[in-house]
């Protein structure tokens, strides 16, 4: 978290050079913020102490922020917009939403995201993709935990899964690629038609599946691994499974909005902000104070990864 928030820093110090906002825009920077609540919460307080400048945010899932920015096109609220799928950064910055900037830091980031995102966004981190699952709610009804996406479409499973939407959620949009590179277009919207057999609910947030599985409200929810980890670091009963047949994974994502208000008030940082305190999960990384029973979390180097 410390490393996510100082790059979020160094990036409000380098919109300067893109132009001075309205004098009524200053002394405030505006976010979009797409993980998870409390990792807005976190970037919130540490930004603004940091830097004493007053800072707010907005969560919304990464279809959702997509489409805000869209509607806001001719006249940004936001200044930032962090976290979320890369494939929606991608998509914003190709649309003119918003403007790539490369930080002083950018020879610090892993050189195969740096490639991998091609100058459309700052890549933050990576998110593995699986399921969360509830074991005790599947034995009760002796049902094994699903192994594979494939699994899933099993309809001894009707009305025990939960999925977000791909309409509003980067996650949800992310299952739906992963199945058509693993199966093929053909076969993969066929699988998500027997999938969608056994949904219970879709959710708006890409988060909120591991939660309906740990209430025990569904047995399997289709989430980040960072956000099943969450749920166990909260008590929920309930573990990581990373399908046999192959996981999607994104790369999280930092963009500056273009056209955005506040650019002078975000560039007066002299960002050095402190680790936040308690364990915070990043997606795709695990380094947190957590039982390491509760954590046996793939990671990418670890994973077979579509």
């Amino acid at each position: 978290m410390k490393h996510v928030l100082r790059m979020l820093g160094i990036v409000m110090l380098g919109v300067s050079v893109l132009g001075p906002p309205p004098a009524s825009a200053q002394g405030r920077v505006n976010i979009l913020c797409s993980p998870d609540p409390a990792w807005c919460e976190a970037v919130k307080a540490s930004f603004g102490k940091a830097t004493g400048i007053q800072t707010e945010f907005v969560r919304l899932s990464s279809g959702a922020a997509l489409a805000r920015l869209r509607a806001e096109k001719d006249a940004p609220v936001f200044d930032v917009w962090f976290g979320g799928s890369g494939d929606s950064q991608w998509v914003a910055q190709a649309e003119g939403l918003t403007e790539f900037f490369k930080p002083k830091a950018w020879g610090e980031l892993r050189p195969q995201l740096t490639k991998a995102v091609d100058g459309h966004y700052i890549p933050l981190y990576t998110g593995l993709h699986g399921l969360g699952v509830n074991e005790k709610l599947l034995k009760e009804k002796n049902l094994p935990v699903p192994e594979t996406w494939k699994d899933l479409g099993d309809p001894k499973y009707r009305g025990l899964i939960a999925m977000p939407n791909p309409n509003t959620s980067g996650t949800g949009y992310l299952l739906m690629t992963t199945l058509v590179q693993l199966y093929g277009e053909d076969a993969g919207f066929e699988l998500l038609k027997a999938i969608h057999k056994n949904v219970a609910q879709y959710t708006r947030s890409g988060g909120d599946p591991s939660l309906l599985a740990g209430r025990g409200e569904v047995a399997i929810g289709v989430s980040f691994a960072n956000d099943v980890v969450e749920r166990i670091r909260k008590g929920f009963p309930i573990r990581f499974v990373a399908p046999k047949d192959g996981i999607g994974y994104e790369i999280g994502a930092l963009g500056l909005v273009k056209g955005a208000p506040n650019r002078e008030s975000a560039s007066k940082s002299k960002f050095s902000a402190p680790a936040v305190p308690g364990p915070w999960p990043m997606p795709g990384t695990m380094k947190n104070r957590m039982d390491s029973r509760a954590c046996r979390s793939p990671t990418v180097a670890t994973t077979r990864l579509k």
